[in-house]
C-alpha cells in the first residue's frame, strides 16, 4: 500500500508543479541596474508589481495587479525626469482610497479620495508654484457638493460659493485682494441670473451652459427644365 501511494504521488507531482509555474519577465527597455521582474501565472496573467519604461529606460509606471486587473499601489513617473507626479490605489480595477498629484519638482497640487472610480469627500489643489491651496471643496459621488472654497495664490480667498450636484447653486461672492467684495452672483443650476434672463425661447441650459439647437435644412425642391 505504501509503495502504492508514492507511485502515485510521484506521478502527480510533475503535474502540480506544471500547474504552478509562473513566469518572471525582465521589463522592456529596464536598466540593467534594477533586478525587479513583471510577474505572469500559468494563465498568462500578470500578477504583484509590474515596472513600465521609456525608451531611455525613465521609470514611467508602476502598477500593482491582481489576476490581470490593477488591484493595489499605482505610482506614475515624469517621462522626462522619472520623478514621481501620481500616487494612486485600486481596488479590482477601479480607483479606490487616496490620491495624491505632484508635478516635477515634487510639489504637491492635488490630494483627495476616490471610492469606486469617483472623487468622495474632501478634495484640495494646491499651486504648482508655491504650494499654496488654491481650492478646497467636498465630492459625492464624483461631483462636487456643498460650499467650496477658492484661494489666491498669495493665500487670500477669491471665491466661495454652494455646488449641487456638479453645478453652482445660489450666492456666490468674489473677492478683491484686499479681502473686500468685488462682486456677488447668483446661480441658478450653473447659470448667473443675469445669463438666465438672457436665454432666448428656443434655447436651452445643459449642464451650465446655454445650448441653441441647431436649425434644420430646409428641403430644396429641384429646378425645373425650361424647354427652349
Amino acid at each position: 500500500m505504501i509503495s502504492r501511494h508514492i507511485i502515485i504521488i510521484l506521478l502527480f507531482c510533475p503535474l502540480v508543479i506544471f500547474s504552478q509555474e509562473e513566469k518572471l519577465i525582465r521589463p522592456q527597455n529596464q536598466p540593467f541596474s534594477d533586478k525587479s521582474r513583471n510577474k505572469i501565472d500559468e494563465m498568462g496573467r500578470k500578477q504583484g508589481l509590474w515596472k513600465f519604461y521609456t525608451s531611455d529606460g525613465t521609470l514611467l509606471l508602476e502598477v500593482t495587479y491582481q489576476n490581470d486587473v490593477k488591484h493595489g499601489p499605482c505610482t506614475r513617473h515624469s517621462a522626462a525626469t522619472g520623478a514621481v507626479i501620481e500616487e494612486s490605489n485600486y481596488f479590482n480595477g477601479k480607483r479606490d482610497g487616496e490620491y495624491k498629484r505632484y508635478t516635477d519638482k515634487n510639489v504637491l497640487t492635488t490630494e483627495g479620495q476616490y471610492l469606486e472610480n469617483r472623487k468622495v469627500g474632501k478634495w484640495y489643489t494646491y499651486f504648482p508654484v508655491n504650494g499654496e491651496k488654491k481650492s478646497e471643496g467636498m465630492y459625492i459621488d464624483g461631483k462636487r457638493e456643498g460650499i467650496w472654497m477658492y484661494y489666491s495664490s498669495k493665500g487670500k480667498t477669491k471665491a466661495q460659493g454652494e455646488y449641487k450636484a456638479g453645478l453652482r447653486e445660489g450666492e456666490w461672492k468674489y473677492y478683491n485682494e484686499d479681502g473686500s467684495v468685488a462682486e456677488v452672483k447668483k446661480y441658478v443650476k450653473g447659470v448667473a441670473q443675469e445669463e438666465a434672463k438672457a436665454v432666448k425661447p428656443q434655447e436651452k441650459v445643459v449642464n451650465g451652459f446655454v445650448v441653441t439647437p441647431k436649425k434644420k435644412k430646409e428641403a430644396t425642391q429641384p429646378k425645373q427644365k425650361t424647354t427652349p
